[in-house]
């Protein structure tokens, strides 16, 4: 995770809780369609998140 777009304090606080913050590392598992959640991956759990929250967590791909 590079940054994340969304300032509001209950979503950062939301992200953190789930160590969902610049700097930490993360698997996108999977994109439902049709404006579906996010699946991502964080420490061995897996996390389900709005297509809108993960639309403002910005990151670069790992090549691993």
């Amino acid at each position: 995770i590079t940054r994340i777009t969304n300032q509001e304090t209950d979503v950062l606080r939301y992200l953190a809780e789930h160590k969902l913050i610049p700097f930490e590392t993360v698997k996108v598992v999977t994109i439902a369609p049709f404006g579906g959640p996010v699946t991502l991956e964080k420490d061995g759990r897996n996390l389900a998140i709005s297509l809108e929250l993960a639309q403002q967590i910005h990151g670069q791909e790992n090549q691993d």
